[in-house]
């Protein structure tokens, strides 16, 4: 079995893809955006074609972004060797906000692809990396506790379930409104009481304007999300009190 390790996403996450004509159309996607619990069996894909392998751990930090370790069949290797450099390319599914719908949040992954050019601009020097053993390749020092804490994660695996959704191991704590937004099981604290239109109403009185186009900003979001609405409220509720 090989295992391999690669960057899904920078800090920053400045990414591009193609429009329907064909156009470059750069984009944002944060690491601290995606959602903290990811689907299970997340898979690998070769080219965003075929799966042909499974990710087994996403790890997240503050310099290295969002990395993953995945698993792949040894006849694979021929292959990889042959065709390389590989880098990773993931398909999302999320928000669209900011100015033009530039920036993602909320972000989903439906699998992860190893591609022969990199999604994000910030990742074209870290390449996808492999061995067809524990022992770890060449890879940036901060790298190394991902791969060990993903053979960790693998060893486990072997006598247990597999788990029903792949939460994002995170090496440091993300900012209070990325946590909010990505990770709603941890705010369960309800006290907003009720919305108003135009306005908003917290707690019997009137949010300023900014706040209040926040927070209809914010539900339109989980909206979309499929999040429901009181526990959209309860998350809002954290955030906005005193």
């Amino acid at each position: 079995m090989l295992n391999l390790i690669g960057q899904v996403a920078p800090s920053k996450g400045l990414a591009q893809q193609e429009d329907h004509l064909g156009r470059p159309a750069p984009f944002v996607a944060r690491a601290n955006a995606y959602m903290k619990h990811q689907r299970s069996p997340l898979p690998l894909y070769y080219r965003h074609d075929f799966a042909f392998g499974t990710v087994e751990i996403l790890a997240r930090s503050a310099d290295d972004g969002l990395m993953m370790m995945a698993t792949l069949g040894d006849d694979w290797l021929p292959f990889l060797e042959e065709h390389q450099p590989w880098f990773v390319s993931p398909s999302i599914r999320a928000v669209p906000t900011g100015a033009g719908g530039m920036t993602r949040e909320l972000i989903r992954l439906d699998e992860i692809s190893l591609t022969s050019t990199p999604a994000y601009s910030m990742t074209a020097n870290h390449r996808v990396r492999w061995s067809p053993d524990d022992g770890c390749p060449p890879v940036p020092l901060s790298w190394r506790r991902v791969w060990k804490d993903g053979l960790a994660v693998m060893a486990e695996r072997k006598y247990r379930r597999a788990p029903e959704r792949l939460e994002i191991h995170d090496y440091d704590e993300l900012p209070l409104r990325d946590a909010v937004y990505t990770d709603p099981e941890r705010y369960p604290s309800p006290t907003i009481r009720h919305r108003s239109d135009p306005g908003v109403t917290f707690e019997g009185k009137d949010l300023p304007p900014a706040m209040a186009r926040r927070v209809d900003e914010f539900m339109q979001v989980a909206e979309f999300a499929g999040m429901p609405q009181s526990q959209a409220l309860r998350l809002l509720g954290d955030v906005l009190s005193p």
